[in-house]
């Protein structure tokens, strides 16, 4: 079923990008989905959405991008068979300031590398994915 060309953590923030951008709370949005979908849901052609299960989404806690987590999406008006864009990377705009600061002061460079190795250790070894 995985046709989804972003990450789960992509989708995760796109998920809770667009619950904000409507100003909605997960509640809302789950009560939304549910009348909007009633008529599948009653056909048993769509899961309804709990809190619980788009509160993991929106935490990317899901291991799997199924049905029911691309209804959601589409729902939602989240993509997820298009591309993500690395300019959009939530952590491009920090890399750049990095940068800067190595070419005003080129003796950083080693220091932040170093920083950087022991921020993906600890990533890796918590299991982020």
């Amino acid at each position: 079923m995985n046709k989804s060309k972003l990450t789960n953590y992509e989708i995760s923030l796109a998920v809770n990008n667009a619950i904000e951008t409507n100003g909605w709370s997960v509640r809302h949005c789950c009560d939304a989905f549910n009348r909007e979908h009633a008529l599948q849901i009653a056909r048993s052609e769509f899961l309804a959405m709990d809190k619980d299960f788009i509160q993991r989404v929106r935490n990317n806690k899901f291991q799997v991008v199924t049905t029911r987590v691309s209804n959601l999406c589409d729902f939602l008006k989240v993509d997820i068979r298009e591309q993500s864009n690395p300019v959009n990377h939530p952590f491009i705009k920090e890399f750049h300031v990095l940068e800067n600061v190595v070419r005003q002061n080129p003796k950083l460079e080693h220091k932040l590398r170093a920083l950087l190795s022991n921020v993906a250790d600890v990533l890796t070894l918590n299991g982020a994915r």
